[in-house]
C-alpha cells in the first residue's frame, strides 16, 4: 500500500470517482482527492479488543470519545456517517453483496435519510469491503453497485454524498478498516466537519469502536426499528 494512486471515471453517466490506496470515494460535488491520512486534531481513545469486550455496546445507546457514558449530543450532527451493510442494505448471510441484484435496501432506508436531508446536514457510507483484498471482487464491482445505490436513491429524489471503502482484507493491517478510524477520519477532514459535530451511525460495535477512537460519538441501530428509528431517536435528543 504505497503512495495514493489517484484515478477519475470517464463515464458522465455516474457520479464522480475518487480512488486512492485506502479506498473509494464517490460524491457528487467534491472534487478534492482522498487518502487515508487524517489530518484533524483529535484526542484517539484506546480501544479495548479483548475477547468480549464490545458486547457491552448496546443498540440505541451513544458513544464518544470518552467511552459509552458520554453525554448525548447536544446539538444536531452537521455529518451523518453511516454504515453500509446492516444499515442501508440487508447483509448476506456467509457472503459479501458485490452486485446490485443481492442489494436490499433495508425497510426505513429511505424515510431515514430524507429526514437527515431536512436538517441539511451532510451523509457519507463507511464500509469496510474484505471482499475486495480477498480477491472475491474487484474495486470496479463495489463502485459500480455504489453507483447503482446512488440511482435507485436519486428516484426518490435522494443522496449520499460520498462513500468512503477500505478494499484490505483484515490480515493487511491497514489504518482504514473499521475499527481503525482511518476512514472516519477522511470523512471528517472532506467535510470540513469537527469530531463534535458528527455523529457514526452503524450495526456492529466496531463501527463504535472506529468512531470512538475518530472522537465522534457512535451509536449502534436500534431494533428492530433500524436506521429510521435511530435517526428520529438522535434527531429528538437534540431538538432546539
Amino acid at each position: 500500500h504505497g503512495g495514493c494512486r489517484d484515478r477519475q471515471s470517464t463515464d458522465h453517466s455516474m457520479p464522480r470517482l475518487e480512488v486512492g490506496w485506502c479506498g473509494l470515494t464517490i460524491s457528487r460535488r467534491s472534487r478534492r482527492r482522498t487518502t487515508c491520512e487524517g489530518e484533524l486534531e483529535v484526542q484517539p481513545r484506546a480501544v479495548d479488543h479483548t475477547p468480549g469486550s464490545v458486547d457491552t455496546v448496546r443498540p440505541g445507546r451513544v458513544c464518544g470519545a470518552n467511552g459509552c457514558d458520554s453525554p448525548p449530543l447536544r446539538s444536531r450532527p452537521r455529518l451523518w456517517v453511516l454504515d453500509r451493510d446492516g444499515g442501508l442494505n440487508r447483509r448476506q448471510v456467509n457472503g459479501y453483496v458485490t452486485t446490485w441484484a443481492r442489494w436490499e435496501t433495508l425497510s426505513g432506508v429511505l424515510e431515514a435519510l430524507r429526514l437527515i436531508r431536512a436538517t441539511r446536514a451532510r451523509c457519507a457510507v463507511v464500509t469496510n469491503q474484505a471482499c475486495i483484498g480477498r480477491g472475491i471482487c474487484a474495486r470496479a464491482d463495489v463502485d459500480a453497485l455504489h453507483g447503482e445505490f446512488l440511482r435507485f436513491l436519486d428516484t426518490h429524489g435522494l443522496s449520499v454524498d460520498r462513500f468512503y471503502v477500505c478494499p484490505h482484507a483484515p490480515k493487511d493491517g491497514c489504518t482504514c478498516r473499521k475499527p481503525r478510524p482511518g476512514l472516519v477520519l477522511t470523512a471528517l477532514r472532506d467535510f470540513g466537519v469537527a469530531p463534535a459535530d458528527a455523529l457514526l451511525v452503524g450495526d456492529s460495535p466496531t463501527d463504535v469502536q472506529a468512531a470512538s477512537v475518530a472522537g465522534v460519538r457512535g451509536v449502534l441501530v436500534s431494533e428492530p426499528g433500524g436506521l429510521l428509528s435511530t435517526v428520529e431517536s438522535m434527531l429528538v435528543q437534540t431538538a432546539g
